[in-house]
């Protein structure tokens, strides 16, 4: 079944190559959505996919780019809408 997450990634995740780092996994994956970096310091994701899939996504983000430093992630699962065609930095 098609879901959308959002996602939304603390630590140091900007200025470190995470937002290409998760539209790489993305595209990899076939996923559709955006990431972008929020003012806070964190950075914002919004994808559609298979559930399955999403959730390798979620996995491989985790991992983060070698310079990243998670501290947090939240992930919030809804009903996909199809509102993305593509996979967009922001």
């Amino acid at each position: 079944m098609s879901k959308k997450v959002n996602i939304t990634i603390s630590g140091k995740v900007q200025q470190v190559g995470f937002r290409w780092f998760v539209s790489y996994h993305a595209k990899k994956l076939g996923l559709n959505g955006f990431v972008m970096n929020n003012s806070d310091g964190s950075v914002y994701i919004e994808v559609e996919g298979m559930e399955l899939i999403l959730n390798e996504f979620i996995s491989e983000i985790k991992k983060g780019p070698r310079l990243a430093k998670i501290d947090k992630v939240i992930e919030a699962f809804e009903p996909a809408k199809n509102m993305f065609t593509n996979f967009l930095i922001k």
